[in-house]
């Protein structure tokens, strides 16, 4: 027989723990929007994020306006290089800055997907006489701005500053429903190896 102590032990609980839950994604960085006048030289350098152990995924910037993304996953020996290619700054009206690296992936998420190179599922290019089904792009979720992008063929990454003035490079999202992210939250962004 559950007796009114136990609910109110569980009620208790459950209070704690949603408690904890805003507690912790209040101590998350505030991001702001860099000044308009990024020159190519403030991107220039290698930027890195570990999304898991034995996960990396490294971005070297040139300000010649080319990059390389090496994505390396120890565990599975699987290592994408996307060679030498372009990268541009696109500034919004709201005064964000999006990088966008032409033959990059969003590994954020895994392999799987970074392999579908921001379409919906190329895996499947024909339905009945269409071969273009499963090669449109698919939509990624902007948090910053809130708006969808497509990354079909490239990686986008927004620009903005954290609360101690440090640039750094955030990932989009593959959903605009996130929810509160509680853990390894710094796989999200890139920042610059010093």
């Amino acid at each position: 027989m559950i007796t009114k102590k136990f609910y109110i032990a569980i009620t208790m609980l459950i209070l704690i723990i949603c408690a904890l839950i805003v507690m912790i994604n209040s101590w998350s960085i505030n991001f702001t929007n860099p000044s308009p006048n990024l020159k190519s030289s403030d991107f220039e350098g290698v930027w890195m994020t570990h999304y898991s152990r034995g996960t990396t995924d490294t971005i070297t910037i040139n300000a010649d306006g080319t990059f390389r993304q090496v994505f390396e996953n120890s565990r599975q020996d699987y290592v994408f290089d996307s060679g030498w290619n372009h990268w541009a700054l696109e500034k919004l009206q709201n005064g964000e800055l999006r990088l966008r690296l032409q033959g990059g992936r969003f590994y954020n998420e895994g392999i799987t997907l970074a392999e579908r190179k921001g379409r919906k599922d190329p895996s499947h290019p024909c339905l009945d006489t269409d071969c273009t089904w499963g090669l449109e792009s698919r939509s990624f979720y902007d948090p910053f701005a809130d708006e969808l992008v497509e990354m079909a063929d490239k990686l986008v990454l927004v620009v903005v500053l954290d609360s101690r003035g440090n640039l750094i490079l955030h990932h989009v999202w593959s959903t605009s429903d996130r929810g509160f992210l509680l853990f390894n939250k710094d796989s999200e962004i890139f920042n610059r190896e010093e």
